[in-house]
């Protein structure tokens, strides 16, 4: 798309916080109010009330606190009751007091929040720049609301962690865990189940901290601590009741190299595991399997021509940008892996007829390397004004073991993963013992491939085509 179109989410009902000193007066006025729980209309016989009143509190002195949600005019505010008063009667002058200096826990002043998710029917969100060991929930099915009310059962929360940490990011998982820069934390559920302002308490679990957004892997919250460079899997012990944070990288610490995201892609029908795409700091993506039924964890390395920048998953695609050298200048690609795709940064063109001459291409400039028909490498063509030629099979040497003739009805375009044979060195040991200063030449090698017809080798300044239907003995180890 070329346009694209942010719509403005709008909150109703934030709750009000002490950021700074609150003030404390005492109007001259008679105060009465209509009920004792509750809302509650407040009327004054002195034109006192100020619109910057709405998210401030009055206390009784003979008990009750009330916090005003809404200005009507100077005689005339309305109130939610938080502590409820011992009687119904008038509040004479100077036997009540204002509280002032209460702020909207998150807005344009104090910033907005970083991180958020959904469970048991709320939003909850957290990250808040100048209150960032708050967490907030919305009202039960009105995810926008966080009117927090008297605090009933289906109306918001507002809750401090008891930590010195910033919340960088809230996961629900069988319940809300949160997870700060230096430690996580996890929600008691009630006996009920249900999770109420009454009954939200979170519990300190582990103290890693966290460098990124944790994801779920098949059932589990897997974070990097905050090192960067250490894998963990937050489960819940039945026994302990509580969380454990086991290092599920300890055999793979060389591939988890500063990591700065995480996303998941889901299991679908051509691949029916779960797997997470991990984000290191140097620009490679560390891939992730875990199998838990079967007990299993593996990890792989994956690079490109270039470096990945960041990463996201959605259902069972997984989206990145790469910044890549095209030609003489760096450019950024929004890309997908797909299977049905070889190359990387890969763009496939089709024609009804074989060709040899191609355009489209503008994405690119320069050597770009080119497969034709899914399965044929067939090496790497320059590219110019978006335009390539001379796509042949052999390179003009034979006719297209595929069709009739040089060309292709498909190519993709893009950069491919070329493997390196290292030879032995200067110094190696032999049977009878050590052999110095002795260069061993690269003489055979075995390839196993899957789906390809096309295998080239460049060894010593010379280029060898492989025949695609037999390999000839001692081709490499010719002496001319």
């Amino acid at each position: 798309y070329n346009n694209w179109t942010l719509d403005t989410l709008t909150f109703s009902n934030i709750p009000y916080y002490a950021y700074g000193t609150i003030q404390t007066t005492a109007p001259a006025s008679k105060l009465t109010y209509t009920s004792t729980s509750n809302n509650t209309k407040i009327t004054f016989d002195n034109s006192v009330a100020q619109s910057s009143w709405v998210g401030q509190k009055i206390y009784l002195d003979k008990g009750g606190a009330l916090e005003i949600y809404k200005y009507t005019s100077g005689t005339v505010v309305w109130a939610r009751w938080k502590v409820e008063p011992p009687d119904s009667d008038a509040v004479p002058a100077y036997e009540w007091e204002l509280d002032t200096g209460y702020e909207k826990g998150f807005g344009p002043d104090r910033g907005y929040p970083a991180t958020g998710c959904f469970g048991k029917s709320r939003l909850y969100m957290a990250g808040i720049r100048d209150f960032p060991q708050c967490i907030l929930g919305s009202n039960i099915d009105d995810y926008f609301n966080f009117d927090t009310g008297t605090g009933e059962d289906d109306e918001g929360i507002m809750y401090v962690l008891d930590t010195f940490s910033p919340i960088k990011s809230l996961k629900f998982n069988q319940t809300l865990l949160a997870f700060a820069s230096d430690n996580e934390f996890f929600l008691n559920y009630s006996v009920s189940g249900a999770i109420t302002p009454e009954s939200f308490n979170m519990s300190l679990a582990s103290k890693h901290g966290s460098s990124c957004d944790p994801i779920d892997l098949d059932g589990v919250t897997v974070f990097c601590e905050k090192s960067g460079h250490i894998l963990r899997s937050f489960v819940y012990d039945d026994n302990q009741r509580n969380y454990n944070a086991e290092n599920v990288s300890v055999l793979a610490p060389h591939l988890i190299k500063g990591v700065i995201d995480m996303a998941t892609r889901q299991s679908y029908d051509k691949n029916p595991n779960n797997l997470a795409y991990i984000l290191n700091k140097d620009g490679t993506i560390t891939l992730f399997n875990l199998l838990r039924e079967q007990n299993l964890r593996a990890f792989s390395r994956c690079e490109t021509q270039g470096k990945y920048i960041d990463l996201c998953g959605v259902g069972d695609n997984v989206y990145c940008l790469c910044d890549r050298k095209i030609g003489n200048e760096t450019k950024r690609f929004i890309e997908r892996f797909d299977t049905d795709y070889q190359l990387d940064c890969a763009t496939q063109l089709t024609s009804p007829t074989k060709k040899t001459d191609w355009s489209g291409l503008n994405n690119y400039s320069g050597p770009m390397d080119v497969i034709g028909d899914d399965v044929f490498y067939s090496g790497k063509y320059f590219v110019e004004s978006g335009e390539i030629t001379g796509v042949t099979g052999l390179e003009g040497i034979q006719q297209d073991v595929l069709g009739d003739g040089d060309g292709f009805n498909k190519i993709e375009v893009g950069f491919g993963f070329v493997p390196k044979i290292t030879t032995v060195g200067l110094e190696y040991q032999s049977g009878e013992g050590m052999s110095f200063g002795k260069i061993k030449r690269l003489a055979y090698f075995n390839a196993k491939v899957i789906e390809t017809l096309g295998i080239s080798i460049e060894f010593n300044g010379q280029k060898y085509r492989i025949n695609y239907l037999e390999f000839g003995d001692f081709i490499i180890d010719k002496n001319n």
